[in-house]
């Protein structure tokens, strides 16, 4: 499943797609968002939709759903691709 975010500016619209991201991208744009907020849990306790200012709200989408990206990710490490066909196994 694709997860897309559009946002919405004075600049016009920007599109983010998750599932095209590499592994290292998605960590590192996680790092970044560590490095200046802390944890997300610490972040998203704090943040308050009629307080906070707007660019918030964008790092509040982004940040979870590049969490929830690389969650997908290792969830899915190890198990075949859908559809994908198993060998017949040979008889001893």
């Amino acid at each position: 499943m694709s997860r897309i975010v559009i946002i919405s500016g004075t600049e016009g619209e920007h599109r983010i797609d998750y599932s095209t991201l590499a592994p290292r991208e998605i960590n590192k744009r996680i790092k970044a968002y560590q490095r200046q907020y802390g944890s997300f849990r610490k972040f998203f306790h704090a943040y308050d939709c009629e307080s906070s200012p707007p660019e918030d709200s964008v790092t509040l989408v982004d940040w979870e759903s590049l969490l929830a990206e690389q969650k997908v990710r290792k969830r899915n490490m190890g198990k075949p691709v859908t559809g994908a066909r198993k060998r017949p196994q040979k008889a001893k």
